[in-house]
């Protein structure tokens, strides 16, 4: 008997998306963030401008646009001013965020917002299995590394040689025997920055950290969950794509 798989549409998801926008006039980056939190709620999705924050979004927020300093904009012109941008949803199930997601990327897009090599799109997702049974980690992560050709595939040949989004060891069997949450802290510790499972920072892997998955406003509030960093090119804003690259993750787990 084969096994199936479902696409549980209750998981939580979270969403970040990098960019960055011109500055004109005597505006700074902090009013910019104000005028596209502004537009975002006057066209149905609720957002607030903030400095870059891992609390929790306020009550009735569905988005934030904060500012990220590691993003670097291109520089062929002098002169030039950039608003340097995050925009983080709270955590959503899937129909929340095929809701919310495709029409906040659109009006960034038509507001200009650009992307390139140092931006990226991260997935969080929640995972309460493993609370009950941490067996699930290995499973998980080995699912990952079975298929990491196809799934590695998501991301955009730009943004494979850097140190944010990479392939997953090729070592099997990493897992094997971690059966306690500190084991497999310690094992996952030894890599940073892969490409599906990443621990919050600096460690590396399926989040096993429940207070940072609590505070950190694009994660899951409840439960534990894991990273899936996608750094990308023009796709990382694209409304038309974004929906399937996302349910591949809640859908393997």
């Amino acid at each position: 008997m084969g096994l199936t798989s479902s696409l549980n549409r209750q998981r939580l998801i979270g969403s970040e998306f990098e960019g960055y926008i011109i500055l004109t006039g005597e505006g700074d980056g902090r009013s910019a963030q104000k005028s596209l939190a502004d537009a975002l709620t006057a066209n149905g999705i609720q957002a607030i401008a903030r400095g870059y924050d891992h609390s929790p979004l306020p009550n009735g927020v569905q988005v934030a646009v904060e500012y990220d300093s590691s993003i670097v904009p291109e520089q062929r012109y002098a002169g030039i001013r950039w608003a340097q941008l995050e925009v983080k949803t709270k955590p959503l199930t899937l129909d929340e965020w095929e809701t919310v997601v495709p029409p906040t990327l659109e009006l960034l897009r038509y507001a200009g917002m650009r992307v390139n090599a140092t931006t990226g799109h991260h997935i969080h997702l929640s995972f309460e299995e493993m609370e009950s049974d941490k067996s699930h980690v290995r499973s998980l992560w080995n699912l990952y590394h079975r298929h990491q050709s196809v799934l590695y595939g998501l991301v955009a040949p730009s943004r494979r040689q850097n140190t944010y989004c990479r392939a997953m060891p090729s070592a099997t069997k990493l897992l094997h025997g971690a059966n306690s949450m500190r084991e497999l802290r310690r094992r996952l510790n030894v890599y940073d920055r892969f490409c599906f499972f990443q621990h919050n920072a600096p460690a590396v892997g399926v989040t096993t950290n429940r207070d940072s998955l609590a505070s950190g406003n694009a994660r899951p509030r409840q439960g534990t969950g894991m990273d899936a960093p996608a750094h990308g090119d023009d796709g990382s804003r694209d409304s038309s794509v974004l929906p399937g690259c996302t349910r591949v993750n809640p859908q393997l787990a």
